[in-house]
């Protein structure tokens, strides 16, 4: 039943490095993963009760987006940049490898404990949006990159808009679903997570 939602992010990874065939991401990797295991080994010891869902989009969102999405990838990439004595370059080229392992544990762990670990949604359609987030987000730190070596504003601007609207989706899409919000609602905002995800990679291909 979890197939889908535990063998995505794996594969995803292993067409990043049978792209990109940087070997020295593979610390990224561990560091992401390792990360993962101590947040749920952390949160099994601590906390006892399970979240009672409201039929409030908005309470569903706060709740999603700042657990799932902006808690996660803020303090494990921000740590990753307060860190790493890498350069800014490396840094922004190494969001994929980093958040996509870290969500390779920390999201089935998510689907699976879910009260609606057995839905469409969270099975299939939670990872897709997720992954097509972190995608999305890579795409933009990649034109954010561009920048500095091109010193263009459009490129900052441009990677800005992308990063600030796709980290909103996965969140969005789940608080539709959880409110008992129409199918068609969410359906309209994964579709829509996948275009932007589809476009970048035909711009990239093309520049």
């Amino acid at each position: 039943m979890f197939t889908f939602s535990l063998l995505l992010f794996p594969l995803a990874l292993g067409i990043y490095f049978a792209e990109t065939k940087k070997k020295s991401d593979v610390i990224l990797v561990i560091t992401g993963s390792l990360t993962a295991f101590l947040i749920f080994a952390l949160k099994e010891f601590l906390t006892l009760s399970h979240r009672i869902i409201p039929l409030s989009l908005g309470i569903n969102f706060s709740y999603l987006f700042f657990r799932e999405t902006f808690i996660p990838i803020v303090l494990l990439y921000g740590v990753f940049w307060i860190l790493s004595k890498d350069s800014a370059e490396y840094k922004f080229l190494g969001f994929f490898p980093l958040v996509a392992s870290f969500f390779t544990v920390f999201l089935p762990y998510n689907v699976i404990t879910s009260p609606e670990a057995k839905t469409a949604f969270e099975i299939l359609a939670k990872p897709v949006l997720y992954l097509s987030m972190i995608m999305n987000l890579a795409r933009g730190f990649q034109l954010i990159n561009s920048s500095l070596s091109s010193k263009k504003v459009f490129p900052v601007i441009h990677g800005s808009l992308i990063i600030a609207f796709s980290i909103l989706l996965p969140a969005m899409a789940e608080a539709l679903f959880l409110s008992d919000f129409p199918w068609y609602s969410y359906i309209i905002l994964i579709l829509l997570s996948l275009f932007i995800t589809i476009c970048g990679k035909i711009l990239k291909k093309n520049t």
